[in-house]
Protein backbone atom coordinates (compact mmCIF):
# COMPACT_ATOMS: atom_id res chain seq x y z
CA UNK A 1 0.00 0.00 0.00
CA UNK A 2 1.24 3.50 -0.69
CA UNK A 3 1.03 6.32 1.53
CA UNK A 4 0.85 9.65 -0.61
CA UNK A 5 1.01 11.65 2.71
CA UNK A 6 4.24 10.05 4.26
CA UNK A 7 6.42 12.56 5.45
CA UNK A 8 9.65 10.45 5.55
CA UNK A 9 11.97 11.47 3.20
CA UNK A 10 13.29 8.06 2.12
CA UNK A 11 12.29 7.98 -1.32
CA UNK A 12 13.69 9.86 -5.09
CA UNK A 13 12.35 12.93 -6.19
CA UNK A 14 10.99 10.86 -8.90
CA UNK A 15 9.11 8.83 -6.69
CA UNK A 16 8.12 11.80 -4.68
CA UNK A 17 6.69 13.40 -7.35
CA UNK A 18 4.79 10.14 -8.59
CA UNK A 19 3.28 9.81 -5.37
CA UNK A 20 1.82 13.40 -5.70
CA UNK A 21 0.60 12.92 -8.50
CA UNK A 22 -1.64 9.45 -7.18
CA UNK A 23 -2.14 11.64 -3.97
CA UNK A 24 -4.16 13.70 -6.30
CA UNK A 25 -1.92 16.80 -7.28
CA UNK A 26 -1.15 18.45 -10.62
CA UNK A 27 1.78 16.42 -12.73
CA UNK A 28 5.02 18.24 -12.73
CA UNK A 29 7.40 15.20 -13.81
CA UNK A 30 7.53 14.04 -16.91
CA UNK A 31 6.50 10.98 -15.98
CA UNK A 32 3.25 12.19 -14.23
CA UNK A 33 2.62 14.12 -16.91
CA UNK A 34 2.93 10.85 -19.11
CA UNK A 35 0.64 9.07 -16.82
CA UNK A 36 -1.65 12.39 -16.71
CA UNK A 37 -2.10 11.90 -20.50
CA UNK A 38 -2.99 8.31 -20.62
CA UNK A 39 -4.94 8.62 -17.91
CA UNK A 40 -7.19 10.85 -19.53
CA UNK A 41 -6.97 9.38 -22.95
CA UNK A 42 -8.52 6.06 -20.88
CA UNK A 43 -11.24 8.20 -19.78
CA UNK A 44 -12.25 9.31 -22.71
CA UNK A 45 -11.80 6.10 -24.70
CA UNK A 46 -16.07 4.58 -24.93
CA UNK A 47 -15.01 0.79 -25.28
CA UNK A 48 -12.27 1.07 -22.28
CA UNK A 49 -14.77 2.45 -20.13
CA UNK A 50 -17.57 0.04 -21.00
CA UNK A 51 -15.43 -3.04 -20.33
CA UNK A 52 -14.57 -1.30 -16.92
CA UNK A 53 -18.23 -1.16 -16.43
CA UNK A 54 -18.83 -5.21 -17.30
CA UNK A 55 -15.77 -5.64 -14.77
CA UNK A 56 -16.78 -3.43 -12.55
CA UNK A 57 -20.31 -5.35 -12.64
CA UNK A 58 -18.97 -8.61 -12.50
CA UNK A 59 -16.87 -7.60 -9.45
CA UNK A 60 -19.71 -6.65 -7.65
CA UNK A 61 -21.89 -10.16 -8.29
CA UNK A 62 -18.88 -11.58 -7.37
CA UNK A 63 -18.97 -10.07 -4.09
CA UNK A 64 -22.99 -10.70 -3.77
CA UNK A 65 -22.19 -14.57 -4.75
CA UNK A 66 -19.87 -14.50 -2.13
CA UNK A 67 -22.01 -13.38 0.64
CA UNK A 68 -24.25 -16.55 -0.72
CA UNK A 69 -22.35 -18.74 -0.21
CA UNK A 70 -21.28 -17.84 3.19
CA UNK A 71 -25.06 -17.56 3.98
CA UNK A 72 -25.08 -20.96 2.52
CA UNK A 73 -22.52 -22.29 4.38
CA UNK A 74 -23.81 -21.14 7.89
CA UNK A 75 -27.17 -21.81 7.08
CA UNK A 76 -25.83 -25.25 5.80
CA UNK A 77 -24.72 -26.11 8.98
CA UNK A 78 -27.35 -24.57 11.32
CA UNK A 79 -29.68 -26.46 13.66
CA UNK A 80 -33.07 -25.87 13.10
CA UNK A 81 -33.98 -25.20 16.62
CA UNK A 82 -31.58 -22.32 16.23
CA UNK A 83 -33.84 -20.95 13.37
CA UNK A 84 -35.02 -17.83 15.43
CA UNK A 85 -31.82 -16.83 16.68
CA UNK A 86 -29.40 -17.23 13.80
CA UNK A 87 -32.57 -15.63 11.70
CA UNK A 88 -31.34 -12.11 13.85
CA UNK A 89 -27.97 -12.75 13.38
CA UNK A 90 -27.94 -13.35 9.77
CA UNK A 91 -29.96 -10.68 9.08
CA UNK A 92 -32.75 -12.63 7.12
CA UNK A 93 -36.08 -13.92 8.42
CA UNK A 94 -36.88 -17.89 9.77
CA UNK A 95 -38.45 -18.20 6.85
CA UNK A 96 -36.09 -17.70 4.25
CA UNK A 97 -33.64 -19.97 6.78
CA UNK A 98 -36.05 -22.82 6.30
CA UNK A 99 -36.61 -22.08 2.03
CA UNK A 100 -32.78 -22.37 2.42
CA UNK A 101 -32.33 -25.34 4.08
CA UNK A 102 -35.08 -27.05 1.94
CA UNK A 103 -33.30 -26.05 -1.05
CA UNK A 104 -30.08 -27.51 -0.23
CA UNK A 105 -32.00 -30.39 1.20
CA UNK A 106 -33.55 -30.51 -2.75
CA UNK A 107 -30.22 -30.28 -5.05
CA UNK A 108 -27.53 -32.53 -2.78
CA UNK A 109 -25.95 -32.43 -6.29
CA UNK A 110 -25.14 -28.76 -6.32
CA UNK A 111 -22.01 -27.02 -4.50
CA UNK A 112 -21.88 -23.87 -2.70
CA UNK A 113 -21.38 -21.88 -6.11
CA UNK A 114 -24.70 -23.29 -7.60
CA UNK A 115 -26.36 -22.76 -4.65
CA UNK A 116 -25.78 -19.55 -4.29
CA UNK A 117 -26.39 -18.82 -8.03
CA UNK A 118 -29.51 -20.42 -7.47
CA UNK A 119 -30.89 -18.83 -4.59
CA UNK A 120 -29.81 -15.27 -5.26
CA UNK A 121 -32.78 -15.17 -7.73
CA UNK A 122 -35.25 -15.79 -5.54
CA UNK A 123 -33.67 -14.62 -2.43
CA UNK A 124 -33.60 -11.02 -2.34
CA UNK A 125 -31.03 -9.40 0.24
CA UNK A 126 -29.28 -6.03 -0.58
Amino acid sequence: MLNTKGTMDDVNDEVKELLHYIGGDSPKSDLTKMLDEEVDSVKSNKKWRREFMTLLMRDNENKLLGKYMLLIDRVKNLDINDAKIAAKILGITEQQIYEIKDYIAEHPEMDEVDLAEHIAYWLDLD
